[in-house]
């Protein structure tokens, strides 16, 4: 369920417009171009997140630009994971996951740009069903992210 949640802001940050040009691998010129589109549009600096896939995670180390600790002080290869980089938080979706994934997009946003409600909390419950001789469980969870702000939000198309 909670994959699903995740699911639904980033199907609500498909739909946005602001795109800057395709990269074939995220680079340092992609994030810097997601900054400057964000800043044009006077988003705040505060709450902005930035959205890739493992693949995404891969350019950023193979990048030594980004890797080196003579051009930052964030030591990417020491963790092999990343938390805050370009004045962006970072978080990292899995392209092979059933809930669809990022579709070969990265997204930097503004967090109020994306609206997410919540109608039933998640909640799971188990119960035995003894005409079935056996365990019934489920989950129960209802919500829906919408975009306000489409300027607060830009998509970065990976060739």
């Amino acid at each position: 369920m909670g994959r699903r949640d995740d699911q639904s802001i980033i199907t609500a940050l498909a739909g946005s417009t602001n795109t800057i040009p395709a990269a074939t691998t995220l680079n340092l010129a992609a994030i810097t171009g997601a900054g400057k589109a964000l800043n044009k549009n006077d988003v705040p600096m505060e709450n902005r997140y930035f959205v890739t896939d493992e693949e995404g995670l891969n350019d950023l180390l193979n990048d030594s630009t980004i890797t080196s600790a003579d051009y930052n002080s964030v030591r990417l290869l020491m963790s092999g994971d990343i938390d805050s980089f370009m004045g962006f938080q970072w978080k990292i979706i899995g392209s092979g996951r059933a809930e669809g994934g990022l579709g070969g997009f990265n997204y930097a946003y503004h967090k109020q740009a994306v609206g997410h409600a919540v109608g039933i909390d998640m909640r799971t419950k188990v119960d035995y069903v003894a005409h079935k001789a056996s365990w019934l469980s489920m989950g129960m969870w209802k919500a829906g992210s919408v975009a306000i702000d489409p300027e607060g939000i830009i998509k970065i198309p990976r060739t």
